[in-house]
C-alpha cells in the first residue's frame, strides 16, 4: 500500500515517470527520484540499497545518506530545499523541518513547516533583496569606473619611472663622458700664466660688448640713411618739377639749394667711417699681438721649467681664444671645429672633477632607488603604484588604525603612541574568485611575543575605508578594508 505522505506530494503518472513536485527536492534533482520498473529506488549515495519507491518521505530514515527523506526531520544529515518561490530557492537542514520555528531568513516561504503554521513572506524579501542588490551593483559599477582611472594612472606613472631611468641613465653617460674629458687635459699652476688667460677671457669679453654696441649704432644710421633717401627722393622731384616762371622765392631758393648739395654730395668720400673702423680693428689686433707676445714670454719660462708640454698646449689656447674673440667681433664664424680647449688650473679642475663626482653619485642613487620602484609588485594592473602614499585611517574598538598602500599598518592608542603592525610586503590574487590580500610584515616585536604581522582581505568600496581589526592569534592582525581596487564586474549581482 502507497503511503499516504508520498501521495501527497508526489504525482506518478507511470512506474518510470518523473515526479512534477516530491516535498524538499529541488527541481533540478527530480530526475534523481525516479522509480524502476519494480516500483523499488536506490539510495542516492549508497546504490547497494535498495527500497520501495514509497518509502521516500515516509518519516523513516532508510539511508545512511538521508536522501530517502528530503522533505522530514527523519534523517538528521538531511537537506530540506525550500522553493521560496518568487524569491531565491535554499536548503535548510532536515532537523529544523517541523520544528515548529519559521526559518523565514532561509525559507522565507515557510514550506519547512506545516502548511499555514509560517505565512509566506518572500514578496517582502525579495523587495529588500533587491534594493540590497541595486545599492551593491551601484557600488561596484562607481568602483570599477574609479579603479578605471587607477589603472591609468598607474600606466602613466611607470611610463614615468621608465623615463626617468633613460634620462639617468643619459645623464651619468655624459658625467662620466665630462670626467673622462677633465682627467685627460693637462693643467697648469703658474699664476701668470693664469693671469694672462684671464686677461684674455676679459678682452674676449670686451669685443663682445664693443661688438653690440657698434651693431646698434649701424643700425641707427641705417635707419636714419633711409630716412634721408626719402627726402631725397622728395627734394628731386620737386627740383625737377619745379616752374621757374613762378616767382616763389622760398620754393626757389629750396630747389637751388638741393642742386648745390647734389652736386657736393658726389665730391665727399664715404671712405672716413670705413677707415676708422678698420683703424679700430688693427688697433685691437696690435693689442691681441702684443698679449700674445708676453704670454710668449711667460711659456718661454715654463719651458726652461721642464713643462714644455703644458707650455705649448697652453699657448694653443690663448692662440685659439685670440681667434675666437676676434672672429666674434668681426661678426665671422671660425671654419675650424670648435674644442673643449678652455684653459683651467689644477685646483679648478679638481673642484670641477668633485662636483661633477658628487652629481654623478646622486645620480646614480636616484636611478638605483627608481629601478628598485620599477621591480616592486604592485599587484594587478600596478595599482598600488597609484595608491602609492595613500591612507586611511579609523577607530575600531580603543584604537586607531592607519594602513597605508605600499606603506606602513599602525595602532594609534588614545595618547596617540603609534605601534608598528607592520610594513607593506606583497599583494596577492586569488585566481579562482579573484579575491584581494595583502600582506604587512616585519612589525614591532611584542612583549615576550612574535614580531608583529597583518593579513588584509581587500573588498569592493568606493572609499578607501577599514572595516574591522582582529587579532586572532597574539600580534598577528586581521584587517578588513574596503578600496576600489578589488571592485570588479564579475561581482555584479
Amino acid at each position: 500500500m502507497v503511503s499516504s505522505s508520498l501521495i501527497a506530494t508526489v504525482l506518478i503518472l507511470s512506474p518510470l515517470s518523473i515526479a512534477t513536485t516530491i516535498k524538499g527536492v529541488a527541481p533540478a534533482d527530480l530526475n534523481l527520484y525516479v522509480p524502476d520498473e519494480n516500483g523499488t529506488w536506490s539510495c542516492l549515495n549508497h546504490p547497494e540499497i535498495v527500497i520501495s519507491f514509497d518509502k521516500i518521505n515516509d518519516d523513516y530514515c532508510d539511508c545512511p545518506d538521508g536522501s530517502d527523506e528530503p522533505g522530514t526531520s527523519a534523517c538528521i544529515n538531511g537537506q530540506f530545499y525550500c522553493p521560496n518561490t518568487g524569491f531565491k530557492g535554499a536548503y535548510i537542514d532536515s532537523h529544523k523541518v517541523n520544528d515548529g520555528v519559521c526559518d523565514y531568513e532561509i525559507c522565507c516561504d515557510g514550506s519547512d513547516e506545516p502548511e499555514g503554521k509560517c505565512p509566506n513572506k518572500c514578496a517582502e524579501l525579495s523587495e529588500a533583496w533587491q534594493k540590497k542588490r541595486d545599492e551593491v551593483n551601484f557600488k561596484i559599477e562607481k568602483g570599477v569606473q574609479l579603479r578605471y582611472k587607477l589603472v591609468k594612472k598607474a600606466k602613466q606613472l611607470r611610463l614615468q619611472l621608465n623615463r626617468q631611468v633613460k634620462d639617468l641613465h643619459s645623464r651619468i653617460q655624459s658625467i662620466e663622458e665630462e670626467l673622462s674629458d677633465l682627467r685627460s687635459r693637462e693643467t697648469y699652476k703658474d699664476d701668470r700664466t693664469l693671469d694672462s688667460v684671464k686677461k684674455l677671457s676679459e678682452l674676449d669679453n670686451q669685443f663682445n660688448e664693443l661688438n653690440g654696441r657698434i651693431t646698434s649704432k649701424l643700425k641707427q644710421l641705417n635707419e636714419k640713411q633711409s630716412r634721408l633717401n626719402d627726402l631725397e627722393k622728395i627734394l628731386k622731384k620737386m627740383s625737377e618739377d619745379y616752374n621757374h616762371n613762378f616767382n616763389d622765392p622760398a620754393v626757389k631758393l629750396a630747389a637751388q639749394s638741393f642742386q648745390d648739395y647734389s652736386e657736393n654730395k658726389a665730391s665727399e668720400s664715404s671712405d672716413d667711417d670705413d677707415d676708422s673702423i678698420q683703424k679700430l680693428v688693427t688697433d685691437l689686433k696690435n693689442k691681441l699681438n702684443q698679449i700674445e707676445l708676453e704670454i710668449s714670454n711667460e711659456v718661454s719660462i715654463l719651458t726652461s721649467n721642464g713643462i714644455p708640454t703644458a707650455a705649448n698646449r697652453y699657448m694653443d689656447i690663448i692662440k685659439a681664444m685670440a681667434e675666437s674673440a676676434l672672429d666674434s667681433f668681426l661678426g665671422v664664424q671660425s671654419r675650424k671645429p670648435k674644442k673643449n680647449t678652455g684653459a683651467i688650473s689644477s685646483t679648478e679642475a679638481n673642484q670641477l672633477i668633485d662636483k661633477l663626482n658628487k652629481e654623478l653619485k646622486s645620480n646614480q642613487k636616484k636611478l638605483s632607488s627608481v629601478e628598485k620602484e620599477l621591480e616592486k609588485d604592485y599587484g594587478p594592473d600596478d595599482l598600488l603604484l597609484a595608491l602609492e602614499k595613500r591612507c586611511m585611517l579609523n577607530k575600531i574598538g580603543d584604537y586607531d588604525y592607519k594602513l597605508c598602500f605600499d606603506g606602513k599598518a599602525e595602532q594609534i592608542n588614545d595618547g596617540g603612541m603609534s605601534t608598528n603592525i607592520g610594513s607593506f610586503d606583497r599583494i596577492e590574487v586569488n585566481q579562482e574568485t579573484g579575491k584581494l590580500t595583502m600582506y604587512y610584515e616585519r612589525g614591532s616585536k611584542c612583549w615576550n611575543g612574535p614580531t608583529r604581522k597583518a593579513v588584509v582581505e581587500v573588498e569592493c568600496g568606493i572609499e578607501d575605508r577599514i572595516i574591522s581589526v582582529t587579532e586572532p592569534e597574539k600580534c598577528e592582525y586581521n584587517f578588513r578594508i574596503e578600496s576600489v581596487i578589488a571592485c570588479s564586474d564579475k561581482d555584479l549581482l
